[in-house]
Order: structure tokens, then C-alpha cells, then sequence
């Protein structure tokens, strides 16, 4: 008996079907978890807003923007370590630029008062954005934090450089005279 089988082609639908229905099913609650975790967090309840976003991200780890939000959220809970590891998921999942999330890590690293991490991530940036002055600012001032202060002056004088009219440059100039 010769068993009768379908084009590829059928068999590939039926998995689409298959799978949009599982995401279907899956999307409006992790949707609504987004949704209201997101409201929380705009109206600064973050630990409320905590549970609506872990549940989201279990209900559709596919949602960088949920990695996201979550980030923000243990940021402002001071849990650092959750929080670059909720960045670094939602970098997994191409939300946000590169750049924006490592300088987002970066600033979480220095209020854990992780000097070296927030010198990796500011690297990190500026090797994505060679001229991007808040990244060459925060580097500076991470170098002179540990009391390198060569590598902080010549961070500090590629911020001028790269940004001649900002605010701050009269404070930096008379910081490295």
C-alpha cells in the first residue's frame, strides 16, 4: 500500500495555522500583562507593575519590548542585576537599538557602583557610536573614578570635540586644566 502524503508546501500551512493559533491564544494575555504593567510603570508603582511584566515575559518571551519595560522596572527597584539582565533579553530580541540598551546598562552599572561594568558597556556604545558624547562623558567620568585619569582626560577632550556647544563643556575644560 502506498502511503499517500502531501506537498511540503500543505504541511508548511498547517503549521502556520498550528502556530498562529498557539501565538493567538498566547498574544492578548501577554498583551494585556504589557499593557498594564507599562500603565503601572508610567504612573511610578513599579513593584505592581513588576508582576504584570514578568507575566508578561513568560506568556510571550518573544517580547523584547516586555524585556524592556521589566528592565526599567528593577532598575527603579534597585534590583541592577535583573535589570541588565532584562536589557540584555530584550537586546536579544533587536528592541531598541544596541547602543541605547548598553547605555542604559551602563548608567545601571554605576549605580550598582560597578565601575568596570560601566566602563565595559560605555565601550560597548562608543564602539557602535564612535562620536556619541553622553557615552565619551560617562566613560570619562567612570576612568576618573578609579583614578585613571589619562584615560579620563582624553575621553573628556573627545567629548569636546565631538560636542563643542554642550552645557557642560566649560565645567570639563576646567577639569582637565
Amino acid at each position: 500500500m502506498q502511503r499517500k502524503t502531501r506537498p511540503i508546501s500543505d504541511k508548511f500551512l498547517d503549521l502556520l495555522l498550528v502556530l498562529g493559533l498557539f501565538l493567538a491564544s498566547a498574544s492578548p494575555l501577554a498583551a494585556d500583562n504589557l499593557a498594564k504593567g507599562s500603565e503601572l510603570l508610567l504612573y511610578n508603582k513599579p513593584s505592581e507593575a513588576a508582576s504584570y511584566l514578568e507575566r508578561a515575559v513568560i506568556e510571550d518571551p518573544t517580547n523584547g519590548e516586555a524585556y524592556y519595560r521589566l528592565g526599567i522596572v528593577y532598575e527603579q527597584l534597585k534590583q541592577y542585576d535583573k535589570a541588565i539582565g532584562s536589557l540584555r533579553s530584550a537586546m536579544d530580541r533587536n528592541f531598541a537599538t544596541k547602543a541605547e540598551l548598553y547605555g542604559r546598562m551602563a548608567k545601571i552599572a554605576l549605580l550598582k557602583g560597578d565601575i568596570d561594568q560601566c566602563l565595559a558597556f560605555n565601550t560597548q556604545v562608543l564602539e557602535l557610536l564612535p562620536d556619541n558624547s553622553t557615552a565619551l562623558l560617562n566613560r570619562a567620568n567612570a576612568w576618573f573614578r578609579k583614578s585613571q585619569f589619562d584615560e579620563a582626560v582624553s575621553d573628556y577632550r573627545r567629548f569636546i570635540e565631538v560636542d563643542p556647544q554642550n552645557p557642560l563643556k566649560p565645567e570639563v575644560v576646567r577639569m582637565i586644566q
